[in-house]
Parts: structure tokens; sequence; C-alpha cells
């Protein structure tokens, strides 16, 4: 089991610069991907979002890669041919216009075309070179949602103890309904003094039929099965997040119904325990994988 939340970095020389790539990871429903490049890598920006994406299945991930350095070095063109030909052309005017003054190199290089800085573009051997940061942060980030995800995973187990003692108890209290209810049901005919008349037959139907709408013996065979299916996948290594929370909405059904057929205050007060647990159990389902 893995946690959606996490953090990654890796930093260190790529060729001749120097770089810091960051991740992290938050909840949610799907998995959407957001970088952050140096303007010269932007064309693999959508190589990044599908290397994140065959890596993660759910959860936020912002992707920041910070060029510290680049280490790029520059060459300076000299167009020998424009500069004579302005540096003619300079000449000429003075001469014309009886001008004095000396042309410098410096004049000469300041001209438009006549003096080029290229710098190299090395984008794809960065990129190239940057992948073992990459998987270092990835790597990283992986260690910490698989940490933290381990401890929900344990957690989920103590909770999940909880809730199967809680149906237990609720199992047992339906089951001594009927009786409870003859009981109670006997005791009030005797209160209000009502004909005598009235045979056990009579009593045996009435609580015959309280106990047929108040059963909830389907309902707790499905809540336990839905907890055995929760067990197993808590212990899968595959992402099981949507199918966990598919399960609580399940339990949450099969508790409401319940509760709306409980005719007995003892399962009235586990029935909103259990409710508090899987409402508990559901938050932390939301930062799993």
């Amino acid at each position: 089991m893995k946690s959606m939340t996490g953090f990654g970095v890796a930093q260190g020389a790529v060729r001749k610069g120097k770089y810091r790539v960051e991740i992290k990871s938050v909840n949610h429903r799907f998995c959407e991907v957001n970088v952050r490049i140096p303007p010269r890598l932007s064309v693999y920006d959508s190589d990044l979002q599908n290397l994140i994406r065959n890596t993660f299945t759910r959860g936020r991930i912002d992707v920041f890669i910070r060029e510290e350095s680049n280490g790029l070095g520059s060459e300076t063109r000299l167009d020998i041919q424009k500069m004579q030909t302005f540096l003619n052309q300079v000449n000429q005017a003075k001469k014309k216009l009886k001008l004095k003054g000396e042309i410098t190199i410096m004049d000469l290089m300041l001209q438009k075309d006549c003096c080029t800085i290229e710098v190299a573009d090395d984008s794809a051997l960065v990129w190239k070179a940057m992948q073992s940061l990459l998987k270092n942060a990835i790597t990283k980030l992986q260690v910490m949602r698989e940490k933290e995800g381990e401890s929900i995973r344990k957690w989920l187990q103590t909770r999940l103890k909880v809730l199967e003692d809680r149906i237990c108890s609720v199992e047992k209290i339906a089951k001594q309904f009927p009786d409870r209810y003859r009981e109670r049901l006997q005791e009030r005919v005797n209160t209000l003094q009502i004909d005598k008349s009235i045979s056990a037959d009579r009593l045996a139907t009435e609580v015959a039929l309280i106990a047929d709408r108040s059963d909830v013996t389907e309902e707790i065979v499905r809540f336990k099965s839905h907890l055995e299916q929760f067990h197993f996948l808590i212990g899968s290594s595959n992402p099981v997040g949507r199918k966990l929370d598919f399960l609580l909405q399940e339990m949450a059904r099969e508790i409401n119904t319940i509760g709306s057929k409980a005719q007995d205050i003892k399962i009235t007060n586990e029935i909103i325990e259990i409710k508090s647990d899987v409402e508990k159990i559901r938050e932390q389902v939301q930062n799993v994988e």
C-alpha cells in the first residue's frame, strides 16, 4: 500500500551545469502532473509528464527542475567582410565631410551583424544526462509514499478489528432481539391489563412479524464480506485506493440499512459508533494510491 503524499529531491552536476530536481505529491482523485522546467528544456515537458504518469497512478504531482548553473559556453564570430564594408563607408564619409577621428575594433563589433555570440545548444544531451537525477528523485518519492502507506495500512488493520468487534456485537444483539421483544410485549400487556384471553400464539405471531421486519442478517453478512475484501486489498501491492473507497461506500449503505431496521437501542448505539469508525477510515483512505 502506498500513500499519495511524499517528497523526493536530487541534485548534482549534469554535463557542465548544476541542476536540482524536486518532486512532491499530495492527494488527488486522479493523476495530475504539473511540470516546471528551464525554458531550454521545455521541449521535453511531455516526456517528463509521461515518465511520471507511467510511475504513479494517483495524486497531484508537482515536478520542479531548477537550473542553478547551465555551464553553457559561447563562441564569438566576427564577420570580417561586413566589418570591412562598414569601415570603407565610414572612411568615405570622413573624407567627404572632412571629419577627424579613428574607428576602433570595438566600434566595428558593435555594428549589427558584424559580431555575433553563439551559445551552444546541448539541451538534448542535458535531458539525456538528467535521467539519473529524475530517477533518483522519483525513487525517493516512492520510498516516502511506501513508508507512509505502511503506516496507514497498520492503522487500518487496527480500525478494521474494531469494526469486526462492533458488527459481531450487533449480530449478537440482533439474535436476542425477538426474545427481549416478547418479554417487553408481555409486560406491556400485563401493565395495561389487556384481556387475559390473548393467546400465546397471538403474541408469538406479533413477535414474529416484528422480528422479520427488523431482521438484519443479510446486511451483517454483506458487511462482514466487505470487511474481508478490505483486509485482502490492504495487503496488496497494487493501487487500491479507489476500491477501498468503494467498499467503504458499500459498508456505509449496509450500516444505514441496519440502522433503519433496528428496533433496539443497543443496536442503534453500536451503529452510531460504526458510522463514526467508517468515516475515520474513509478520511485515511483518501490518502491511499
